[in-house]
């Protein structure tokens, strides 16, 4: 619509694009794989691949064959060693993702363009030591939407392509008791880091990467009184020529060294259709400019609410009331654009919901 001052961001993720006659090939491919497997075909499993490549290219028809391959060696061993799944639980996956991003700025020539078709996979095992007790560890690579240019840089609304994320992670589960469950466990997260230079221009400018440790708590503490907890502490840097040359400092924008939250909710013993709860979230200091020379304080917020549940004509109803930011604690928010926005202020709202049975057809 030109002149209407709208831009437009259109993203879309789609499955492969594979001629349709492959599509029966590959299933007969995998039932015949499955047959020779189980020791009636042979070895006819070694046609699979080639018959695919008939298709589509021979590393995507060994990338798509790989993972069922493990598949069937996992359910080979589970059938042979009998209750080790009890203890062990493995995860594999694989998928083949197409992206296109296209932003429409009114009055340009043409659109701007994002693309990318990676395959993603990710890989996890978790180990049962007892009924309370378990570990697990896990690997995966994704893709995140990267956004467009803010308005405040020279590319304003500049399509970046999809950013490719990796990142393990490994911990405990423990049931501290049957309704309340500990978490504790490490991660490591690396991506690239888009930013403003110091032309102004939104472009990839290093690496960013995560390492940290993550808490949690959650469930009932005791009758009535149920409490989620979290908190994370981690370490955000960014590395590349441009840190290394002095040209943006070594923490990203808009990200913290910790960040914690609790909550905690309370049914009245005495009625049980009322509860209150409260809020905290807190946050160390935020880097604010990508030469590291500005960052936005530290801050915690506390929110209260209650909570009353009866019956409108015999439907479920619910009448909340919250009471936001009590202590009117003001604050900024940023991220990669250094763009500042300031946080919610002290603020108190009452809702009613009700859920109406629909008419009967």
């Amino acid at each position: 619509m030109p002149g209407s001052g709208v831009c437009y961001n259109k993203a879309r993720v789609s499955l492969p694009d594979f001629p349709p006659l492959f599509y029966p090939v590959a299933v007969f491919a995998i039932l015949l794989t499955g047959a020779a497997k189980s020791g009636f075909g042979g070895g006819a499993a070694g046609i699979a691949v080639p018959l695919m490549s008939m298709f589509i290219a021979p590393p995507e028809a060994a990338a798509i064959m790989l993972p069922i391959l493990c598949a069937m060696d996992v359910f080979g061993v589970h059938a042979y060693r009998g209750r080790w799944s009890e203890h062990i639980e493995v995860t594999a996956g694989l998928q083949k993702t197409r992206y296109e991003k296209e932003v429409t700025e009114p009055g340009a020539l043409a659109p701007q363009l994002g693309k990318d078709d990676p395959w993603l996979y990710n890989a996890g095992l978790a180990l049962y030591q007892s009924d309370k007790l378990a570990w697990y560890a896990s690997y995966s690579t994704g893709l995140e939407e990267g956004g467009v240019a803010p308005e405040n840089a020279a590319n304003k609304n500049a399509a970046p392509p999809a950013i490719r994320t990796r990142q393990w992670d490994a911990g405990l589960r423990y049931a501290l008791t049957p309704s309340l469950k500990l978490v504790a466990g490490v991660f490591d997260i690396q991506k690239p880091y888009y930013g403003l230079d110091n032309a102004n221009v939104f472009r990839e400018l290093g690496e960013e990467r995560h390492r940290g440790f993550e808490l949690s708590l959650a469930g009932e503490v005791v009758e009535g009184l149920s409490v989620v907890f979290g908190t994370v502490l981690m370490e955000p840097r960014v590395s590349g020529e441009e840190v290394a040359n002095g040209t943006i400092g070594k923490v990203p924008v808009g990200q913290t060294e910790r960040f914690t939250i609790g909550s905690a909710e309370y049914q009245l013993p005495w009625m049980p259709s009322f509860s209150v709860s409260a809020t905290v979230q807190s946050v160390a200091d935020r880097m604010a400019s990508s030469d590291n020379r500005l960052s936005i304080p530290a801050r915690s917020v506390l929110d209260l609410g209650a909570r009353y549940r009866f019956q409108i004509g015999g439907a479920p109803a619910t009448l909340r009331l919250s009471f936001g930011n009590v202590f009117d604690k003001f604050g900024w928010r940023t991220n990669s654009s250094e763009v500042f926005v300031t946080n919610a202020p002290r603020r108190i709202a009452l809702t009613l919901a009700a859920d109406f049975p629909g008419e009967p057809h």
